[in-house]
């Protein structure tokens, strides 16, 4: 009578990077990744802002995003804002991979504040997919550890059942932060779940230019976009290596980023708020029309607002 349900525990979830090959890509000019970001998402939302703004007023809320994804290899450059990574499958290390280790930068590079710390948790052990029981297993752990943010750079064909896993989280009020998915499909279609969860942050990608990436998925459950084209971040081959790759894997972390600088500044804050404003303070491109498919969500986030009180 304690059985709710029984599922095949299926490794379907995937992470949601692309290959440069399936893109038209938009070549950032003149970029010196000597400068202290090295996505130029950071500025575009101006995340670098609102960063400083943190940073001399609000530095001593201690905020966790957890970055539920491959394992992370932990940069020198950061070490002491990585709360040490645990591997949800096997409960030892995690195996270092590319795509979490990219992440993982992304959320330290665009929230740039001593007190902002990231946890991965890897669900994927060295495997292409993630299963089911090792993504609850993650989501447990992070209701436990009472974290701030979830990121979730990752997707695939379980609805229903990842609903049921994240409503636990949902109702410790954790916010997050999910990709909307590369398959250029609505996410009614439940191909990259959770992208098609109305409680979470859904997160599209746009390129250098402002135009929504090709490959982002669309749908009345997409709420913003961000940078998620020619991205460069933390690689996994070795301390302080960098590697660019692209996908709404990448714009995710910028929102969660975001998200986390917001906590730091009103920890008390419902995610149902933060969501909101958020959007009510976005950025509109051009392209009127695509706003109706649901290609960019509400806009990009326009992260210098939350300077100042925001609460409407």
């Amino acid at each position: 009578e304690n059985v709710i349900f029984v599922k095949m525990d299926e490794y379907t979830v995937r992470s949601q990077a692309i290959d440069e090959e399936y893109c038209t890509l938009t070549p950032v000019p003149d970029t010196d990744y000597t400068d202290e970001y090295y996505s130029w998402g950071v500025k575009d939302m101006g995340l670098d802002v609102l960063s400083d703004y943190v940073n001399e007023n609000f530095s001593d809320e201690e905020i966790v995003v957890a970055v539920i994804d491959t394992g992370a290899l932990v940069h020198s450059e950061n070490k002491d804002r990585y709360i040490t990574p645990v591997n949800a499958i096997t409960g030892g290390a995690v195996v270092p991979e590319l795509h979490g280790s990219h992440v993982t930068g992304t959320v330290l590079d665009g929230a740039d504040c001593d007190n902002i710390k990231v946890w991965n948790i890897d669900v994927f052990n060295g495997t292409d997919g993630a299963s089911f029981l090792g993504l609850y297993n993650a989501l447990i752990m992070c209701v436990e550890a009472d974290v701030d943010v979830i990121n979730m750079s990752l997707g695939g064909p379980c609805q229903g059942t990842m609903e049921f896993m994240l409503q636990e989280v949902f109702d410790k009020d954790i916010t997050v932060v999910v990709a909307a998915g590369n398959e250029t499909a609505d996410t009614a279609s439940g191909i990259s779940c959770p992208g098609d969860i109305e409680q979470c942050i859904v997160v599209g990608a746009y390129d250098y230019k402002h135009r929504i990436c090709h490959f982002s998925n669309y749908g009345d459950t997409v709420d913003v976009c961000a940078p998620g084209e020619e991205i460069w971040s933390y690689s996994h081959e070795g301390d302080g290596m960098l590697a660019q790759i692209q996908g709404t894997s990448m714009a995710s972390p910028h929102v969660a980023a975001l998200v986390g600088l917001i906590k730091a500044i009103h920890p008390e804050a419902t995610t149902q708020t933060i969501e909101k404003n958020i959007k009510d303070y976005c950025r509109t491109f051009r392209n009127p029309k695509a706003y109706a498919t649901g290609r960019y969500g509400a806009g990009a986030p326009d992260a210098p607002v939350f300077c100042e009180d925001y609460s409407k």
